[in-house]
């Protein structure tokens, strides 16, 4: 494609002109009134004391349409990488081998993979809202509920180690690791590793 020549601007009396002949259509036919303009904008070229200036804001119209279209094909591009990088990280997020939990101070669950909704007995939808210290024993709840209210946002993960009770088998010990969600609004990011996980 040969670079545009570049051209002068259209006179502001004209690009006044156009716009108060647009607006005289109302501000509710903003968008309709785009087969107007292109009128306008032929009437003017017709006339020979407005014909430069009209096809210069004409040229004007045409470069910034054909910038707003690559623009939107660009966009419609990163969207798609996006969507599909946002799946590939939702995969290996959901089939990592350790339970990871999204919860807030009252350690209500917002988020968790799979290994986590298995760790709680339920169905990932069905666990999001419950309380992670109904699977816990009271000291393990009690300690990591403090470890949450004075996590820092940017203070290093820490690392504890947890009773867990399972609402169908014995309570057994877990390592955790605890850090604040690096998108803020003051939840935190529970990793749990079950040595011994029950069985599927």
């Amino acid at each position: 494609m040969s670079p545009l020549t570049p051209v002068p601007h259209p006179s502001p009396n004209l690009q006044v002109r156009a716009a108060a002949r647009l607006s005289a259509a109302g501000p509710g036919r903003a968008t309709a009134c785009a087969p107007d303009a292109l009128a306008v904008l032929h009437r003017l070229a017709s006339a020979p004391a407005t014909a430069a200036d009209a096809l210069v804001l004409l040229h004007e119209l045409q470069v910034h349409q054909v910038e707003l279209e690559m623009q939107a094909e660009e966009l419609r591009g990163s969207r798609t990488a996006l969507e599909s990088e946002l799946r590939r990280q939702t995969e290996r997020f959901d089939n990592l081998p350790v339970g990871c939990f999204m919860v807030d101070r009252e350690l209500v669950v917002h988020e968790l993979n799979q290994q986590a909704a298995r760790l709680l007995g339920h169905a990932p939808d069905d666990a999001h809202g419950l309380t992670l210290d109904h699977h816990l024993s009271p000291d393990s709840a009690r300690a990591l509920c403090a470890m949450v209210s004075g996590l820092a946002p940017d203070q290093p993960a820490q690392r504890l180690a947890l009773q867990w009770c399972p609402t169908d088998g014995e309570p057994r010990a877990v390592q955790a690791r605890l850090s604040a969600d690096p998108a803020g609004g003051g939840r935190c990011l529970l990793v749990v590793c079950d040595p011994d996980p029950a069985p599927r």
